[in-house]
């Protein structure tokens, strides 16, 4: 098989902890022509100690190291930065906490080489227990009933049967429609700013063997962002609707008002949701009222702000579903 040259793009903020766990997996990689582009955010750790303290290791396998220090600045933009930098014809990006699998570049490089209409090709992994990584949770694609679709588009922009995984991408394909390398520097959402130029104008696969596993981090705010409570929720949402508001205007297509509609729409009628969740009256109003005057108000959204303003709509509904399931 050809070697190309894979670029690892590895932002790492405080990630001491995982750091070897990560570098042997890379080690371990039976395809060796890999360059990682490690991207020290900031970090006020041993991070920088143990990248330097494998740097030989790689070398003596054939891998090279690009390390960088910056001012922390989130994982956006540690990526952006990354891509600057990268040389490979091929990349991917993996989040340091996690891991890889010894045959995830093999697999994946043998599988874009040979099907070259595939400008990307998305991984299956394992979610492995924090404690005890024996111990396998589940795979990232379990709930994923579209995960063969080639034009995924639509279903990256609604999260609907929908999982990133980790990805390995064309870089000829990528620069065709981002010769800037540029990314929208946000602290998250690098998967939407590299990923969706990419499924608009190209083919994605699927790849189903799971090649990474992913840490189930119990503490972890950004594995389940309810543990932060409604401010932090309604933050990331609202972070959210930029990186994909400013991804949509990151690349050339003729339906961008279409889709701008869809993202309002969206985060509109989860934060309605978030409101009805929460308690919080004010929320739902003004967010059911944002949907009203983006006209995309649905039945569904009705009842929920009946529901909220007026409890004896509950003891209707309920009573509804008692008279019907009696007489099924």
């Amino acid at each position: 098989m050809k070697q190309p040259l894979v670029s690892i793009l590895a932002p790492c903020y405080n990630g001491a902890r995982f750091l070897h766990k990560f570098f042997e997996s890379l080690l371990e990689q039976q395809y060796k022509k890999i360059e990682l582009v490690f991207i020290n955010d900031g970090s006020i750790d041993d991070s920088e100690k143990i990248v330097y303290s494998y740097k030989a290791k790689m070398e003596a396998c054939g891998m090279s190291l690009i390390y960088e220090y910056r001012e922390n600045a989130g994982i956006g933009a540690a990526i952006d930065r990354g891509l600057k930098l990268m040389h490979g014809e091929y990349f991917t990006w993996i989040g340091i906490d996690d891991y890889y699998h010894p045959l995830f570049l093999q697999k994946l490089v043998s599988f874009m080489e040979e099907n070259k209409k595939y400008s990307v090709v998305r991984d299956d992994g394992y979610i492995v227990d924090e404690n005890d990584n024996t111990v396998i949770l589940g795979k990232m694609a379990d709930a994923n009933y579209d995960k063969y679709n080639e034009h995924l588009f639509d279903n990256a922009i609604l999260e609907r049967n929908f999982q990133f995984g980790y990805s390995l991408v064309r870089t000829t394909d990528f620069l065709k429609i981002n010769p800037k390398r540029t990314i929208y520097p946000s602290r998250e959402g690098q998967n939407w700013q590299i990923l969706l130029p990419l499924f608009y104008n190209g083919l994605s696969a699927f790849y189903s063997e799971p090649l990474y596993y992913v840490l189930n981090n119990s503490h972890s705010v950004s594995r389940d962002p309810r543990k932060g409570g409604l401010k932090k929720l309604l933050a990331q949402k609202e972070e959210y609707k930029k990186i994909l508001t400013e991804t949509l205007f990151s690349f050339q297509f003729h339906e961008r008002e279409k889709y701008l509609l869809i993202v309002n729409d969206k985060y509109a009628r989860m934060e309605m949701r978030l409101g009805y969740e929460f308690n919080d009256g004010n929320l739902l109003k003004r967010k059911y009222q944002e949907l009203k005057k983006l006209g995309t108000v649905k039945n569904i959204d009705h009842i929920l702000y009946l529901r909220f303003h007026f409890p004896i709509f509950n003891k209707i509904l309920v009573c509804l579903k008692t008279f019907f399931a009696k007489r099924s």
